[in-house]
């Protein structure tokens, strides 16, 4: 097991410790993970956390900010991965991002722009904290702020547009916070029982929420409302419809759009390591076959759950995905 790091929001170090009980770690693309740690609660560590309330702890490539600590039978320190600090800041100005555009305040609607600009709203006055820009562009967004909202949930709402990731990192060695989007690569190997990379592998199909029409009420220049029809794709008994609960026609087929066969494959994955065979935001193709049936998807690395334990090192992917 790695050696787990201390340190203050300084950057400087304040223990080393190497008699860890268990250690958990929750990873995700583009929220806020969690990490819990065990240790015997008579170790110096114990000591060094109840006297510091602001402490990132370090195990490798992996970081968070703790954020509680509980003594008894043994000593156990809660935290979240260090985007966590970003619902820390507010900004309570409302922007509208093409607004900002036409004004000329902002050159590009790509969300790594778009986040940069909340970033530095929300948190530019703070020293050693920056934004790092990563190569080439991630895709135009839309972004409005109507109310007052943190950092964290107007960045959130921002990358999963364009399906990217994003962190905060933590830099011992330039004593400074860095706050950085990231998008994953297209892995070149196949994700299947057949190749042992992983198991119980089962597929999942839903028409609960499947419609192929529906009706909206329009907004007319009076203020009223008329209900409008979106004629089904299909005829008969094979019409579905719905409240597409839309004010513009174009409102209601794009939320059409969200109105269909719900498909899902999910797998265990096996002899592959994170950071070495993928890492989050890579995308991979998951196949499946049981007997006649075949079906194969491009699925993304969202997540991945670490553990360390005296009788057992492990790791499991998350995976999102659509089936092609």
């Amino acid at each position: 097991m790695e050696d787990v790091r201390f340190y203050d929001f300084e950057c400087n170090l304040l223990h080393v410790e190497h008699d860890i009980i268990s250690c958990n770690w929750m990873l995700y693309e583009n929220q806020v993970g969690t990490f819990e740690m065990h240790v015997p609660v008579n170790r110096m560590i114990v000591q060094v956390v109840m006297q510091n309330r602001y402490i990132v702890v370090v195990q490798g490539d992996k970081q968070a900010i703790i954020t509680g600590k509980r003594l008894g039978k043994d000593a156990v320190f809660y935290g979240k991965t260090c985007n966590w600090i970003l619902s820390r800041f507010y900004i309570t100005e409302p922007f509208n991002t093409d607004e900002l555009y036409d004004k000329g305040w902002l050159e590009s609607k790509d969300a790594q722009r778009i986040c940069q600009y909340v970033f530095e709203e929300g948190m530019g006055r703070i020293e050693n904290f920056v934004f790092e820009a990563c190569g080439g562009g991630l895709g135009d967004v839309f972004l409005e702020n109507t109310e007052a909202s943190s950092v964290l949930s107007l960045v959130e709402a921002c990358v999963k547009q364009v399906q990217c990731g994003y962190e905060v990192f933590f830099d011992v060695k330039n004593k400074r916070w860095v706050f950085r989007l990231f998008k994953g690569k297209l892995l070149t190997f196949v994700l299947s029982e057949e190749y042992r990379n992983c198991y119980d592998v089962e597929y999942f199909e839903d028409i609960q929420d499947y419609f192929t029409g529906g009706f909206f009420g329009q907004e007319q220049e009076d203020g009223t409302s008329v209900l409008t029809k979106i004629p089904s794709a299909l005829e008969g008994i094979y019409a579905w419809e719905t409240d597409l609960a839309a004010r513009t026609e174009q409102e209601a087929k794009d939320n059409l759009k969200q109105y269909c066969v719900k498909r899902q494959t999910d797998a265990r994955i096996c002899n592959l390591a994170y950071g070495r065979d993928y890492g989050l935001n890579d995308t991979v193709q998951l196949r499946m076959q049981k007997g006649e049936f075949f079906t194969k998807e491009v699925q993304r690395f969202v997540g991945v759950h670490l553990w360390y334990e005296e009788n057992s090192v492990g790791e499991q992917p998350v995976l999102e995905g659509e089936v092609a």
